[in-house]
């Protein structure tokens, strides 16, 4: 995320603060998906398109003119993934509502998937922000606020010095265990164990690359890279699994469950070359498919970029590449798509083609010529 940037209206709460008129409190932080790039970010009062919002987890003081603010979200109750384009932090006056003090804007968003019912995925912010007056600032958090990996951490840290009771045990602690080398939280609601994933397990592989559709008759096949582990700093921070292929019919699908598994395959860059091979479908019919990256702490990559459609066809595209570099013709031609197969100077260009010898006269053919014998017609 970009600097925060203090809209006008928080502009004029710094000025009360600094006349000491007024207090002030932090109250929520929300996400939004809209785009910003050409919005005058001071004018705003408020965020377009909230996807979600939570209340501020933690509030300390960095000196005397700045406080940091942290807050967590996670996918427990998003239905539809979507793209972290802003974060907005709001506050509230003695003297007013709750309005929109500061946004951030990212050039480069987080994706949050939605929940799949098993792992949890979270983003924690600590925005630090300038008010002038931080004295003037209430140090008050709401109770029900998530709490942040760090604080959970640190939480982790004293339950783990309890003799009698542990959160490394199958029961847990306080509705949190680290169990078979998982962190999980209790889900009262169904009285299971769900995976929570925090911090660098959160993140989702990266794209997949090089993705492309050969067209057939009958036959498509798909063609990618897998990911490549994501490292940050040295710290590798999700660790790439697989790679799950699904197709649907009629549009693209939304999740690995929204369509026809057609393989989940774990050999990195497996179908790089060869390709994976889609037979028996229907000509002149649009298949659907996207590309699903997974981790190893099955945190699923959702980017709708994985995506790709084709229909097959009866005819084929057949590619020459020429090496201008090449001076000799025998060996300066490669063949590509459809002519993968091809021999060069093989009677099979001319079936293809519908090439034949014949005799040409006055801007006419007169007739076809045998092709082992141009004295002679075809008959």
């Amino acid at each position: 995320m970009q600097n925060l940037v203090i809209t006008k209206k928080g502009r004029e709460l710094m000025a009360k603060l600094i006349a000491g008129d007024v207090t002030a409190e932090f109250t929520k932080v929300k996400t939004s998906d809209y785009n910003y790039s050409s919005v005058a970010l001071e004018d705003l009062t408020d965020l377009y398109q909230i996807k979600q919002s939570v209340s501020v987890s933690q509030i300390s003081r960095t000196d005397m003119t700045t406080v940091e603010v942290q807050a967590a979200i996670n996918n427990r109750e998003v239905n539809e993934g979507y793209y972290v384009r802003a974060v907005g932090l709001y506050a509230k006056s003695s003297d007013n509502g709750e309005f929109l003090y500061a946004i951030s804007i990212s050039k480069h968003p987080d994706y949050m998937p939605p929940f799949s019912g098993q792992t949890v995925s979270g983003i924690t912010f600590k925005l630090s922000t300038k008010v002038d007056n931080s004295t003037q600032v209430l140090i008050e958090v709401d109770p029900a606020a998530s709490v942040t990996t760090q604080q959970l951490q640190d939480v982790i840290g004293t339950v783990t010095a309890h003799d009698s009771a542990t959160i490394h045990s199958e029961q847990g602690f306080h509705g949190f265990r680290l169990f078979n080398e998982t962190l999980q939280f209790y889900n009262a609601e169904t009285s299971e164990w769900v995976d929570a994933t925090t911090g660098g397990s959160g993140f989702p592989p990266s794209n997949v690359i090089n993705s492309r559709i050969k067209t057939s008759n009958g036959k498509l096949t798909i063609y990618w890279s897998d990911p490549e582990d994501t490292v940050i700093d040295g710290q590798t921070v999700c660790t790439w699994k697989g790679t799950k292929l699904v197709q649907k019919v009629g549009s693209f699908p939304e999740n690995v469950k929204d369509g026809i598994l057609l393989v989940d395959n774990q050999e990195r860059n497996r179908y790089m070359n060869n390709g994976f091979d889609i037979n028996s479908l229907n000509n002149g019919t649009i298949y659907y498919f996207q590309l699903f990256p997974y981790s190893d702490k099955k945190t699923v990559n959702e980017n709708p970029v994985n995506r790709l459609n084709a229909a097959p066809t009866h005819y084929r595209k057949m590619t020459a590449i020429i090496d201008l570099s090449n001076s000799n013709p025998a060996t300066c031609v490669t063949y590509a798509d459809n002519a993968e197969e091809m021999v060069p100077g093989s009677a099979d260009w001319d079936v293809f083609f519908g090439h034949y010898p014949c005799l040409f006269k006055d801007h006419a053919v007169v007739g076809r010529l045998n092709p082992n014998n141009f004295e002679q017609f075809e008959d």
